[in-house]
């Protein structure tokens, strides 16, 4: 138990962010109610004085809790409840007993953010850039002058920097110090560029300055404590190797002479520098108060990134004359490999002895590269010496077994990418060996041509790459014999197998064998690892189980493919394929045996194709042999029931696949083959439906059902081409209807047939819902053939949807297809639209309108009843509008008239909807309900049809597109017709909103007991959504060259701009949802952003007309947010909630409300400044940006700050990126810089001083909202 007063004296207490006086928000260190002044010796009494009291307070609260826990002990003892006093002993100090209270909590801490070091960086970096401007933008033929001013400039910066930190003002000191590092390297190049150090070597010159600048720095930052110049010391002092490389390139010589090998020697020293951080760190952390992380890590990105530079840039070095292969790389590789493992040595990082081993194995490969083509040979023999002189040496040290796993891991990397050469010939020559095996000829021999003979793959490579992958496999079995790591260990003797299993291909396929010679091994093969895999049984727990076992699948499929080369080898090829995959079963899992059945018996069906081809029987012919025979062969295996029922499931599974290759061979060529074919596979079908054999699924019996009548119908198709005489479609194309809708019609009766053959209920159910699904995919078929043969014509297609419709009303008759009128319904709109082509109708709304009055008819009726009427009106009248619509739109050459009736045909519905309501209220026998709804959707389709007024817009405006038409004129034009849609689309959903939302039937049901529309609270601000869209799209399309239609565009971006705010203030004084009468307010921006960029796309003026209305609008609509949650907290449950889709409704806090209004004012002229630079709107810019920094500094807002704060470096660089110095003018925009950094700099350093005058009466300033 707590007292409320406490508490709420505690948090005003220790609240530095109120008023200690009045209680108000602060915003600086004078409160505005009540004027008094934080600030002095006296504010910072009342600030400790309120510590202390909060402090005593918790104390207070302690001892309580103490006393209370206490007594809850005593009484659970049944001890009396007060306290006894404490026994007096003798001798002791008679002093008071006091129970010591438990120590209070802390209180929690309050995040907050320093304005006064960012203030201090942005600052220091725009003096920064102002003197980069001034060095090389200005004075252009005085370099001298520049030079002078630069220096004392420099000295006056590091004096400052100096003078400050010796104050106690770090932060500043430490902004300034950083300026006076960039002035020092700008002096650098200044003093060469103008000549004062005689006629030194430039580049020797400059790393001589380096030099010096770098250990000055290092020095001075370690004597004045000051950090950043310690950090630019340890920063430059790598740079110091490169740059004298670059000198010593110049006269360079010899072998090793080059400028790609000085450079690289260069950068791998620059690395070695980059230990200079570890003495510094020891010696000058502790004076500078920082372990010096940042910097510890931008020396270890440096290094990180040297490094593999200096080996690629060594690998340009040419060979020496006296060392074989890529020499000169080699040794650059070896000087590599020495200072990764100085740098291992010294930083204790195991990524360094791994690349110690990568390093040193690539060397011993750049040696063995260059001899063709045993180079991919010699080189992963070269790399395997010195992987084993690295282990061997490793082992002499006593390496740790850490660093000695990483040495080996980065050997063993380079060596497993040497050896990529050999393995991706090899495996080239098996894909070439295997792609390229074509049939020798029509006859019936064997023949002894090599495989894939020719220049590439020869016998030399090969076996050289051969050799490569030797040493791979000599390689992982040293590294699976000795111990260097367990999972270096465990992956060489799990890619053992499979290496020697490659390396095994590869002989077998050497291109000095004949394709039999190749066939017979690769059999062989596949044969003995059969064998090992099924005698051993202790086999499948060994390590290389997985890769014997895939080896035999791999070389029975090249098996087969080599066979091929001749037809005596195919042959015999098909019978050793079938026996190796059925011999194959004894070793696999269960589960696996049918797939090698079915894959064995489909390889046998292709081999038995293939044959009677050679003998003489076209394609389809052979193709209809192949399935009669399989379908012949699921008959009879179907009925013996000795054989498994995997197995029987795999030949029908296989037995599918000729009948499918058949089927579509109909449509190329129709026969008698194909017609026994089908039938053949009709009979399958057949037996698999009525059978009652054991084990018989109902997958299989439904899929079987579901093929029944497809499979009759392409008996009839291929029939008919044979029978009928030309074209068979007409004849044909009807049958197959009738055939369809006698099925469809003899479900039940087939049903109770099965039933009475003793097939269980739980497969007859499915089998009719299959033979009622291939009914409905049937009639498809047949609907789609009618319409796109043009054989068929409009007759045939009618006759087709007249029989199928019919159908569909028969089926319909049962209580639960009651569905199928839908479908009876369409195809007799079908045949009527057939009716009408063969009449040569071609006018879109006689097809559409008749169909969609008959559903607005009968679904108005049906609504009475249920809610499937309401959607039968909404699909009738979506037909009615939709394609017309469309038309207008996609097709604006197809008539004039069309959209002026659209527009008229949405006011009739309109007035529709008011006449149904009126109706209702008379008391006629209209039910409310009713009219209500049908006025809904009467309006709806009304807003669907004042687009009409917007494609009429946009066809004025292709109309008017000449040279000589008055852009002043288009876009008036378009402007009405647009206000015409406009207006009616905001009368349709006013309408809407009307009649969803009011009357008596508003709680959903009317008082016919029927549900009807409704339309909820959050979506009736929408109404005037379509007609805001109609009236900005189509004018935005029209603007051109012309003022008025600049300006009225404008003016139209302007009044939304309005509406947003008005928006935003309505809903910041509403709580409930159905009391906003507008679209959200991000709709209404984006709508006048869309305004905006079309009243700016004729470039007349700048683009800032536009956008900064569109940034005051969102800035001023999320202040108004901003300051709603500022203000004093709503009652419960009155509290807007934040959702995205009512920003900035309900948000909190700067960022939330005021970051997307600042970015909107500043993006597009940043954009802007490097697309049409020019020096007021770059000045512009960062003034805006400087505006928010002084703006969230003194308001303590966050997102003004950081954003001004980060547009500032952006704006700076698209300048210079820009034309700085042409369009942009170097004086005004140097002064711009200039001013704007020191107003910064001078403010963090006041800030500073405030805060180490008044210990931290100024921390009110810290926190950003």
């Amino acid at each position: 138990m707590s007292e409320q007063w406490v508490e709420v004296a505690t948090e005003r207490l220790r609240d530095q962010h109120a008023c200690p006086g009045c209680g108000t928000v602060l915003t600086s260190t004078r409160c505005e109610a009540c004027g008094l002044a934080l600030s002095g010796p006296w504010a910072v009494e009342v600030l400790r004085a309120s510590r202390d009291a909060a402090a005593a307070l918790d104390r207070r609260a302690a001892g309580l809790r103490a006393l209370r826990s206490a007594d809850e002990r005593l009484r659970a003892q049944g001890a009396p409840a007060r306290p006894q006093p404490p026994v007096p002993v003798a001798g002791a100090a008679r002093r008071p007993v006091y129970t010591a209270p438990a120590a209070p909590a802390p209180a929690p801490t309050r995040s907050s953010v320093g304005l006064q070091p960012i203030l201090a960086s942005a600052g220091a970096g725009l003096l920064a850039v102002a003197t980069i401007v001034f060095v090389f933008f200005t004075l252009a033929d005085d370099l001298a002058v520049r030079a002078l001013v630069t220096g004392v400039v420099t000295l006056l910066a590091l004096g400052a920097a100096v003078f400050l930190r010796l104050r106690g003002m770090g932060a500043s000191a430490e902004s300034i110090g950083a300026l006076g590092v960039v002035l020092l390297l700008v002096d650098v190049e200044l003093f060469l560029s103008a000549g004062l150090l005689g006629g030194t070597d430039p580049a020797l010159a400059r790393g001589m300055l380096l030099l010096l600048v770098s250990a000055g720095l290092l020095v001075a930052g370690h004597l004045v404590r000051m950090r950043t110049w310690s950090a630019a010391g340890l920063i430059l002092a790598p740079v110091v190797p490169v740059v004298l490389a670059g000198a010593v390139a110049g006269g360079a010589s010899g072998d090793l002479g080059t400028e790609s090998g000085v450079y690289a020697v260069g950068m791998l020293a620059a690395c070695l520098v980059t230990l200079l951080e570890l003495p510094v760190a020891r010696v000058s952390g502790t004076r500078l108060g920082s372990r010096l992380v940042a910097e510890t890590t931008v020396l270890q990105v440096a290094r990180y990134l040297v490094y593999p530079t200096a080996l690629l840039v060594g690998m340009a070095v040419p060979p020496v004359s006296w060392l074989p292969g890529w020499s000169g790389a080699a040794l650059v590789m070896v000087g590599g490999a020495a200072t990764a493992a100085i740098l291992a040595r010294c930083t204790g990082q195991r990524l360094w002895w791994w690349v110690t081993g990568a390093v040193a194995v690539l060397a011993a490969v750049l040696l063995g590269v260059g001899h063709w083509p045993w180079s991919i040979g010699l080189a992963p023999v070269a790399g395997l010496a010195a992987g084993a002189v690295l282990v061997a040496a490793a082992t002499a040290a006593r390496a740790t077994a850490r660093s000695r796993e990483a040495l080996v891991t980065g050997a063993l990397v380079v060596f497993a990418t040497a050896t990529l050469p050999a393995v991706g010939y090899l495996a080239a020559r098996v894909l070439v060996a295997l792609t390229s095996v074509r049939a020798a000829g029509p006859q019936w021999s064997f023949t002894d041509v090599p495989l894939a003979q020719d220049g590439v793959f020869d016998d030399a490579t090969t076996t050289a790459a051969l050799v490569g992958v030797g040493a791979l496999a000599l390689a992982l079995l040293g590294l699976s014999v000795l111990r260097l790591g367990t999972w270096l260990g465990s992956g060489a003797r799990a890619g053992l197998p499979w290496v020697v299993l490659f390396l095994l291909t590869g002989i077998a396929l050497h291109p000095a064998w004949a394709a039999l010679t190749s066939f017979g091994l690769l059999a062989a093969l596949a044969l003995a690892l059969l064998v090992l895999t099924d005698r051993w049984a202790a086999a499948r727990r060994a390590p290389w189980f997985a890769a014997a076992l895939a080896g035999t699948f791999a070389l029975t499929g090249m098996a087969a493919v080599v066979s091929w080369a001749a037809r005596p080898t195919a042959v015999l090829g098909g019978a050793v394929v079938l026996g190796l995959l059925l011999l194959a079963r004894r070793v696999v899992p269960a589960g696996v045996r049918p797939y090698l059945v079915g894959v064995g018996y489909g390889y046998a069906l292709l081999v038995l194709g293939m044959t009677l081809g050679w003998a003489g029987l076209a394609g389809v012919e052979a193709l209809a042999v192949v399935s009669v025979t399989a379908s012949v062969v699921a008959i009879v295996v179907t009925r013996l029931r000795a054989v498994d029922r995997p197995s029987w499931w795999a030949v029908l599974v296989t037995t599918s696949v000729p009948f499918v290759l058949g089927v579509a061979s109909v449509l190329e060529e129709r026969s008698y083959w194909s017609t026994v074919a089908a039938a053949t596979m009709l009979a399958l079908e057949a037996v698999l439906v009525l059978t009652r054999r054991p084990g018989m699924t109902r997958a299989v019996r439904v899929a079987a059902a579901g093929l029944l009548l497809p499979t009759a119908s392409v008996v009839l198709v291929c029939l008919g081409a044979e029978l009928v005489p030309g074209s068979g479609s007409p004849v044909v194309l009807p049958l197959v209807a009738i055939l369809t809708a006698v099925a469809a019609v003899a479900v039940p009766q087939a049903l109770a047939f099965l039933g009475a053959r003793g097939l269980p209920d739980a497969h007859t159910e499915p089998v009719g819902r299959a033979v009622e699904v291939s009914t409905l995919v049937t009639s498809a078929v047949a609907v789609l053939l009618s319409l796109v043969r043009v054989s068929a014509g409009p007759e045939t297609a009618m006759i087709v949807l007249l029989v199928l419709g019919t159908g569909a009303a028969v089926v319909a008759g049962r209580p639960a297809r009651r569905w199928t009128w839908w479908l009876a319904a369409a195809l007799w709109v079908g045949a009527l639209w057939s009716l009408l082509s063969l009449l040569g109708v071609g006018l879109v709304e006689a097809y559409t309108a008749p169909p969609a009055l008959a559903a607005v008819v009968v679904g108005g009726i049906l609504a009475r009843r249920g809610p499937g009427g309401r959607r039968l009106v909404a699909g009738g009248l979506a037909l009615l509008v939709v394609p017309s619509l469309l038309v207008s739109i996609l097709l604006p050459d197809a008539g004039p008239w069309r959209n002026p009736v659209l527009l008229a045909l949405g006011l009739v519905l309109v007035v529709g909807g008011e006449v149904a309501r009126r109706l209702a209220a008379r008391g006629t026998r209209v039910s409310t309900s009713w009219a209500r709804d049908a006025a809904t959707y009467l309006s709806l389709a009304a807003v669907l049809a004042s687009v009409g007024g917007l494609a009429a817009a946009l066809r004025f405006v292709a109309a008017s597109g000449g040279a000589g038409d008055d852009p002043t004129a288009t876009y008036l034009g378009a402007l009405a017709w647009s206000a015409a849609g406009a207006a009616l689309a905001a009368l349709a959903g006013h309408r809407v909103v009307s009649a969803a939302s009011t009357g008596p039937g508003a709680t959903g049901a009317g008082p016919d007991d029927v549900a009807h529309l409704r339309l909820a609270p959050t979506a009736r601000r929408w109404w005037a959504a379509p007609a805001m869209v109609l009236a900005v799209v189509g004018p935005v399309a029209a603007v051109g060259e012309s003022w008025t239609a600049i300006v009225l565009t404008w003016s139209l971006e302007v009044a939304l701009l309005v509406l947003v705010v008005h928006t935003v203030r309505q809903a910041l004084r509403t709580t409930a949802p159905e009391d906003l009468r507008w679209p959200p307010a991000w709709f209404v921006w984006g709508l006048a952003l869309v305004t905006a960029i079309g009243a700016w796309s004729p470039r007349e003026l700048r683009v800032e007309v536009f956008s900064l209305p569109l940034g005051a609008g969102l800035l001023v609509a999320g202040y108004l947010a901003f300051v709603a949650s500022s203000g004093p907290a709503p009652a419960p449950g009155r509290a807007p909630v934040a959702r995205l889709a009512d920003w900035p409704v309900g948000f909190v806090g700067s960022w939330r409300t005021l970051a997307v209004g600042i970015a909107a004012t500043l993006g597009p002229s940043v954009l802007a400044t490097y697309t049409d630079a020019r020096t007021w709107r770059a000045v512009l810019v960062v003034g805006l940006a400087l505006a928010a920094v002084l703006v969230g500094t003194r308001l303590h807002l966050a997102a003004p700050f950081v954003l001004g704060v980060v547009v500032l470096p952006v704006e700076i660089l698209v300048v210079f990126v820009s034309q700085l110095g042409t369009a942009i003018s170097a004086g005004p925009w140097m002064l711009t810089l200039t001013a704007a950094g020191g107003l910064l700099l001078i403010l963090a350093v006041y800030y500073e001083r405030r805060m180490a005058a008044f210990d931290g009466a100024a921390a009110y300033l810290r926190d950003l909202r």
